[in-house]
């Protein structure tokens, strides 16, 4: 079992990220505020796998496969998170950035971020409900 000061610390650091990218959401972002702001949303993307899977586990519910995808499903089963949708986009977008670099794709992920953001926002409020 994992420690709840561990999943605590780790919930700290995914809120201080969470906090990151907010701070990256503007009408009309330069180039460089448009790439810290995609660069913010991958490194909240790892927290915020990392963290469903953590809680899978202390809940006893082990995703098959220790993937993204797999965490997202199971934590959607298990109620961890309430859009499956909005999670699978999150992870495609994420991996579309990781892998490739073009400015369309990048406006278009800068666009989707205020979204994402709610959507990790979300799974920060109910995580802290659950281990405060």
């Amino acid at each position: 079992m994992t420690s709840i000061k561990y999943i605590s610390e780790k919930l700290n650091s995914f809120e201080k990220a969470l906090t990151t990218l907010q701070k990256t959401i503007v009408e009309r972002p330069t180039d460089i505020e448009r790439d810290a702001a995609i660069q913010r949303f991958e490194y909240c993307f790892e927290l915020s796998w990392k963290l469903l899977k953590i809680a899978l586990e202390e809940q006893g519910n082990k995703p098959d496969i220790p993937s993204p995808k797999s965490v997202f499903k199971k934590a959607f089963l298990f109620n961890l998170i309430t859009d499956e949708g909005i999670w699978s986009e999150i992870l495609v977008e994420r991996n579309q950035t990781t892998h490739t670099y073009n400015e369309e794709l990048a406006k278009e992920v800068y666009s989707k971020i205020p979204s994402f953001y709610k959507a990790m926002y979300q799974l920060l409020e109910k995580l802290k409900t659950h281990y405060s």
